[in-house]
């Protein structure tokens, strides 16, 4: 597992502080970590170059303060849309949308619509809507 030297505490930090956040709160997101990139991962979405993932499991707030540190601001909406029973948190202008189930609002899906957050064609893992 490699491990980014200056990227590393600050992600660290963040996560820390993310698991500590009430569940079905969303806290504020620290300023945009330099040097992070999020890339698709199967059980989720890994940080780079930390080697570490933002898991699928994860509660949601955890989830959400990972992501908007890492883009550099908070979704620009979390609810759940009619017809799905999953809850989704939305970064539009990045085509992301992160996906929570369940009364404890675990992470179990992603959607990269358009190749603005993670480079090709449209992508997915886990359960979307």
């Amino acid at each position: 597992m490699r491990s980014g030297r200056a990227a590393g505490p600050a992600l660290a930090v963040c996560l820390a502080f993310a698991a500590c956040a009430p569940a079905g709160t969303v806290p504020p997101p620290l300023p945009p970590a330099r040097g992070l990139s999020l890339l698709p991962a199967a059980q989720g979405i890994d940080v780079a170059p930390t080697g570490q993932e933002i898991g699928f499991g994860r509660h949601r707030a955890g989830a959400i303060t990972a992501v908007a540190r890492v883009l550099g601001r908070p979704p620009d909406a979390v609810a759940t849309p009619p017809g799905c029973s999953l809850a989704e948190a939305d970064w539009a202008r990045e085509g992301l949308t992160l996906y929570f189930e369940g009364r404890d609002a675990r992470f179990v899906g992603w959607r990269a619509g358009d190749g603005r957050t993670f480079p090709g064609e449209p992508r997915t893992a886990g359960r979307t809507c």
